[in-house]
């Protein structure tokens, strides 16, 4: 298999790696869709979503968790701590690379699934999972510290200030780097950091993002129309802002490239996050994922049985093109 985050990863190739590795939580399609999804108050409950989440987290992906609701977190969860306690290293971390970002959506999702309690008493892991984190005066042990255990050091206000600081420039119509990815991500991140949704900043992030819905996409290489999704033009750097930033996923180019199904989710997740979930441009796009969610039940093509969720860029490309086909016989 080749490299991931490669644009020579096939499609089905990166539908198997995201569910590969147990504990990684990898950005895919149906994976950015399916979070976008359970933020919003009204599809937080949707049947469809929330049993594919619970596959990806009995799958491997368990920091996925902290997207679903909590007694389905709970629930996700509770199968996967014997796994969880045993992947566990002796500096109560897990994996290799970049292993801070992984201790801390893992941290998150059992705090989601209210099972912290249990996972840090005797029969749970096997070490202190916040060991690393405590005193530590980066951005991991910052979050840890004030998202999960509420421990501030003294010094935190300082670390806060210089870790929004270090979050990049924002640029004068209100991007971080002129692309979705980038400026979705980065906001996630400063409402993350503690800055307050009232913030000059993220009012003008909030605002460019809108700017980005569009209510017609024209794809003249699959030669078919899209409808109210968030797009801009160069999809390459959408998808390399994206990999720079989630340097702990594994991103590949075909999910940026075909339809702007990422870029749409992580714009719809933060503008939920920002109180905007009724807004008409939010609203159109969640219908607009709606209608090209691809049925799983419709033998489409010889896969395998992996919990895409039914947002794989692959497959409802295969579905717009013969959608288009029909209309032209």
């Amino acid at each position: 298999m080749r490299a991931p985050g490669r644009c020579g990863l096939t499609a089905l190739e990166g539908i198997l790696m995201a569910i590969k590795k147990p504990g990684k939580f990898d950005l895919r399609c149906s994976g950015a869709v399916q979070s976008a999804f359970l933020l919003h108050p009204k599809y937080s409950r949707m049947k469809d979503a929330v049993e594919a989440g619970i596959q990806m987290v009995k799958a491997g992906d368990w920091a996925f968790a902290q997207y679903l609701p909590s007694s389905d977190a709970k629930l996700a969860l509770k199968s996967c701590l014997p796994e969880i306690a045993r992947k566990q290293q002796k500096n109560g971390m897990w994996f290799r690379g970049n292993t801070e970002a992984w201790a801390y959506g893992i941290l998150k999702a059992l705090k989601k699934a209210d099972l912290l309690p249990q996972v840090i008493g005797e029969n749970g892991l096997r070490y202190d999972p916040y060991q690393r984190f405590v005193n530590a005066s980066d951005e991991w042990g910052f979050l840890v510290r004030r998202n999960i255990i509420q421990r501030p050091l003294n010094t935190d206000s300082a670390l806060q200030a210089r870790l929004i600081a270090n979050q990049g420039r924002q640029t004068t119509n209100g991007s971080w780097g002129d692309t979705i990815s980038e400026t979705a991500l980065v906001m996630e991140k400063l409402l993350e950091l503690g800055v307050p949704e009232d913030d000059p900043a993220l009012a003008k992030g909030t605002q460019w993002l809108l700017s980005q819905f569009q209510d017609r996409i024209e794809f003249r290489r699959l030669r078919c129309t899209i409808q109210n999704l968030f797009n801009t033009p160069d999809c390459r750097a959408e998808h390399k802002a994206a990999a720079r930033i989630l340097a702990h996923n594994t991103l590949t180019c075909c999910c940026f490239d075909m339809i702007p199904t990422i870029q749409t989710a992580l714009a719809l997740r933060v503008l939920v996050r920002m109180g905007l979930a009724k807004n008409p441009k939010v609203e159109a796009a969640f219908r607009s994922l709606l209608e090209l969610q691809t049925n799983r039940n419709q033998p489409l093509l010889d896969l395998p049985p992996v919990p895409i969720g039914g947002w794989c860029a692959w497959l409802y490309r295969r579905k717009l093109e013969a959608r288009e086909k029909a209309k032209r016989l």
